[in-house]
């Protein structure tokens, strides 16, 4: 698969309703998107951005500092993109963000202390959850898309409704930061990795501990369960990632691929493999059963967040937004550039169409790909 090498121009707007209106319009039973005839401007995007972000029609109009972005494949499919801001009330880094399952909310947790949870479908608030005391380092939703799980420096993991913000649980078994946090794909137990260098299981209704692992040597930063929920990965400022049995805390494989602090980790939608970012600007897929290495990303930056494609066969990565083909690394583009070392957190939608990512200053994107 080789990259298109046209340039589109993003078009940068305030609220992306205007993509999920098109998406609506696009719907079975409501016709095709009117195409529209002449390049808009940005003055008039609001009339045509939606119906070129679904169509794929290329769209042209004046970026503010003056760059440009290419076509992009993802999942195997060459699309163009469509770009927008979104308006959310974080005055500071947005430093997790996370799809629902469903595919109708996107939330973000900053350094400002809260979680917004934004309808997909409008780009309107829902939530915005004010129940730390701390900056929020990282959430999860609840495989149902009912709940949302947040961790936080001021050491709890609090459990949410996403949609009205009722808080339904605290758990403050930890004595460090919260940093990783994770749902069993059941739905019953919860993983919160923290920087008192343990990861704790936990029931989610009840908050009573399961298991705490205790192999890392130094704080641990993220944690991941894998597909079929017998196996957790969790990895930290010990440079490995752990790969070990979710019920009895038994160490399986320890990965030491890595020369600095490992900040993110994701397992293929297979069970397959693992994917782990780290502050030596590696990305590295492996095999969790043997600790092979099956593909490496490098020269990125430092990693503070990646996303597997849904179809498992691409990467999403930042410090700057990439992504990359996991079967040819140097299939590769640098999708964002305008704050190259600012990204912090990436999701992917569950439709594979759609990223959205949050930076150090408190905004977030959505990049669209038809």
């Amino acid at each position: 698969m080789s990259f298109l090498r046209s340039r589109i121009i993003p078009l940068f707007v305030v609220m992306w309703s205007f993509l999920l209106i098109a998406t609506a319009c696009a719907s079975p039973g409501n016709g095709p998107v009117s195409i529209p005839s002449t390049t808009p401007s940005v003055t008039d995007i609001h009339a045509t951005a939606s119906a070129s972000a679904i169509s794929g029609t290329p769209t042209v109009g004046s970026h503010p500092g003056g760059s440009s972005s290419p076509t992009v494949p993802l999942g195997g499919v060459l699309g163009k993109h469509t770009t927008f801001y979104i308006n959310t009330d974080h005055t500071d880094s947005v430093n997790t963000i996370a799809w629902s399952p469903d595919g109708k909310y996107v939330a973000s947790g900053s350094s400002d202390n809260t979680v917004e949870v934004l309808d997909a479908h409008t780009g309107k608030q829902v939530t915005l959850y004010k129940g730390h005391t701390n900056p929020v380092r990282t959430l999860a939703w609840s495989p149902d898309s009912t709940y949302i799980a947040s961790g936080s420096e001021d050491m709890t993991v609090q459990i949410w409704k996403a949609t009205t913000g009722e808080k339904v649980l605290s758990y403050t078994g930890h004595s460090g930061n919260v940093e990783g946090v994770a749902w069993s794909p059941d739905g019953k137990e919860l993983a919160s990795a923290s920087w008192d260098t343990t990861v704790q299981v936990w029931n989610a209704t009840t908050g009573s501990l399961i298991t705490t692992y205790k192999d890392h040597t130094d704080s641990v930063n993220t944690v991941a369960w894998s597909p079929d929920g017998t196996r957790l990965a969790s990895g930290g400022a010990d440079t490995t990632v752990q790969v070990w049995n979710a019920t009895t805390g038994q160490n399986i494989l320890t990965f030491k691929g890595h020369k600095a602090t490992v900040d993110t980790i994701g397992w293929s939608s297979d069970g397959k493999a693992l994917a782990s970012g780290s502050e030596d600007k590696t990305v590295q897929v492996w095999n969790p059963q043997t600790g092979a290495v099956e593909a490496t990303q490098d020269d990125l930056g430092l990693v503070y967040s990646l996303a597997w494609s849904p179809d498992g066969s691409t990467i999403a990565n930042g410090e700057q937004l990439q992504t990359w083909t996991v079967a040819d690394p140097k299939n590769s583009l640098v999708l964002y550039k305008e704050n190259v070392g600012n990204i912090r957190s990436v999701t992917w939608s569950p439709d594979g169409k759609t990223i959205a990512f949050g930076d150090a200053f408190g905004k977030v994107q959505v990049w669209h790909f038809a």
